[in-house]
């Protein structure tokens, strides 16, 4: 580890000498997102991407997949909402999330956001579950299934 920086409401751990401007400020986001916790890793090929760096690592407390639109929603507070419409700006490809007239800054909005990305899909009951790439790198844990190969 190269640095760690301890402003945020979880530190932000560095293990490189340089990062862009774009992706310190989306680390900075979710080092204080209400369910991070610990410390966001942040590798040494970090790189800006949507919403959070690509080669960051975010560990949250209490977050199980596959969970209901409902659970994913309830876990987003206002606050953190808002904070993710102003980082997200022009940034979210599909923008529903920033830019739909009747949903701009729900979570529904940026679940669907979500889903269109890829980084989460919607189950045949219903649930939404994420790719194993995003789901270890994201810290979260899978609730029941096959577990991964290690």
């Amino acid at each position: 580890m190269k640095k760690v920086i301890i402003t945020e409401k979880i530190p932000i751990k560095l293990w490189l000498d340089d990062i862009g401007e774009g992706a310190m400020e989306q680390s900075r986001n979710l080092a204080n997102l209400p369910f991070a916790f610990s410390h966001i890793a942040i590798m040494p090929d970090c790189h800006e991407g949507y919403g959070m760096p690509i080669g960051g690592v975010l560990a949250t407390r209490g977050a199980v997949v596959p969970m209901t639109t409902a659970e994913v929603s309830s876990r987003w507070s206002a606050d953190s909402l808002s904070q993710m419409t102003k980082a997200a700006g022009p940034k979210l490809p599909p923008r529903r999330f920033t830019n739909d007239t009747f949903r701009k800054g729900s979570a529904e909005a940026l679940i669907d956001d979500l889903v269109e990305l890829a980084v989460l899909y919607r189950t045949k009951d219903g649930r939404l579950n994420m790719p194993d790439i995003f789901r270890v790198g994201f810290g979260i844990r899978r609730k029941g299934g096959v577990k991964p190969p290690r």
